[in-house]
């Protein structure tokens, strides 16, 4: 059965992989590409495994 109460981790990785893809933005603008891609992968993959263990054991 899912819940569909506030989640806090959820709410928190969402908002940590909304801060990683801003300054990912300003490390294009800066010509840091290399660094860019790497911290979008890697900022952006923690929510996306911890949203799927959620919804997996709801």
């Amino acid at each position: 059965m899912r819940n569909d109460k506030d989640n806090l981790i959820v709410k928190k990785t969402f908002d940590f992989a909304l801060g990683i893809i801003d300054y990912s933005e300003e490390l294009r603008t800066r010509n840091k590409f290399e660094m860019c891609t790497q911290l979008f992968k890697s900022g952006t993959s923690l929510f996306k495994l911890t949203n799927f263990q959620i919804v997996k054991y709801c």
